[in-house]
């Protein structure tokens, strides 16, 4: 399950050749869960910036908690001198790792689609400093060169308010079978708590049990 807050029609201007740069301050409310990286999760932001040459451009997201991350980060520079000369951003950044918009660079957008953060950074940073998913969060655009200008559009958070954790048991297991550690078998947010028949701490113990039994871990 998804909560969006979309901030459309912001229209606001990006400052010429100033690296202090505009930011765009948004209340956000209603939005299910109560803890960032637990029980609702930041999966997504989302930004439209008209901006000739691209290549001057830096987008840092803040969250309420303080936390914040370098979503682009003058793309293409220093590889190629003055960075992506192409026009216009239309950009997701997700969770993750390893997939940067550093080397992309058409034009009309100059870059477009679902990438990951700037400088191995990661938007799970946000959720792993905690706090709450409502309240103020900043997106800060700024323009390190003159000679070029632009304006942010518009941006929106989008969060994940379903489960933030599953596991998967053994294919099968024996009364006589050894004492099994259920944290590896997790995939997703770690430091929970497992509980049922057989289970003592993170470890499930078969010995002596025959038939089915639920194990939970929350």
């Amino acid at each position: 399950c998804t909560d969006t807050a979309d901030f459309a029609g912001v229209n606001i201007a990006i400052p010429d050749g100033d690296p202090i740069g505009v930011t765009n301050s948004q209340v956000v409310s209603g939005i299910t869960g109560t803890t960032l990286g637990g029980d609702v999760e930041l999966s997504a932001v989302c930004f439209k910036i008209d901006h000739t040459w691209v290549g001057d451009v830096i987008v840092t997201l803040v969250s309420p908690n303080g936390a914040q991350v370098v979503l682009l980060d003058q793309p293409g520079v220093p590889a190629s001198g003055f960075g992506c000369g192409g026009d216009n951003l239309e950009v997701c950044i997700e969770t993750g790792t390893g997939n940067e918009a550093e080397g992309v660079c058409n034009n009309l957008p100059a870059i477009s689609g679902t990438y990951t953060a700037a400088n191995g950074g990661d938007l799970e940073a946000i959720n792993n400093f905690g706090g709450a998913p409502n309240g103020t969060w900043q997106l800060i655009v700024s323009d390190m060169a003159a000679g070029d200008t632009g304006t942010l559009i518009d941006w929106s958070l989008i969060f994940d308010n379903g489960p933030v954790a599953s596991w998967t048991p053994p294919d099968t297991l024996c009364g006589n079978s050894p004492i099994v550690n259920l944290d590896p078998l997790v995939t997703g947010t770690l430091g929970g708590t497992w509980s049922g028949t057989g289970v003592t701490g993170d470890t499930f113990d078969p010995t002596g049990l025959s038939g089915l039994f639920p194990v939970t871990y929350m």
